[in-house]
């Protein structure tokens, strides 16, 4: 089949993808205060691909994953895309740029290259995620926006 699987466990979402072939493998990700019958059941399956975790980097491979038709599982330790920038970095402020304008006269496509927060979304212009750019006006803007654009951009 080609989809994800995810549990909710107290509180946490647990979605998965190495080649998850078999409880054993299962067992080196997950701690084992989550073996829940649907855990098991999930694993059980076989995928071709496995994503470990929803940050930026999980978020970006599964969205293309998806829409090439790949059979993937996703495991995140939280109940939320992005949520590692719910807490980093401590002083909250984003090292990356938000580089909202670049000089007239540049292409779209190289001004996306500028903008180092914003994923690939390959769907069509309307239906995609408002980019960080649109988002603040900051340089260096706080964490939380990020953390919000990158779970919005998982519940596609």
């Amino acid at each position: 089949h080609s989809h994800a699987e995810s549990v909710m466990y107290d509180g946490r979402l647990y979605t998965w993808a190495l080649r998850c072939d078999s409880v054993a493998r299962l067992r080196l990700i997950i701690p084992a205060t989550v073996w829940l019958s649907a855990v098991l059941a999930a694993a059980a399956e076989e995928h071709r691909y496995c994503i470990i975790g929803a940050g930026s980097a999980g978020i970006q491979i599964g969205h293309f994953f998806k829409h090439a038709g790949r059979d993937y599982v996703m495991f995140e330790k939280s109940a939320r895309a992005g949520s590692f920038f719910e807490t980093y970095p401590k002083h909250r402020q984003l090292i990356s740029l938000n580089k909202r304008k670049v000089r007239e006269g540049r292409s779209a496509d190289f001004a996306f290259r500028h903008d180092w927060n914003t994923l690939i979304d390959v769907r069509a212009a309307e239906n995609r995620t408002r980019p960080m750019t649109e988002r603040s006006k900051e340089l260096f803007p706080h964490a939380s926006i990020l953390a919000g654009y990158l779970q919005e951009f998982a519940q596609e």
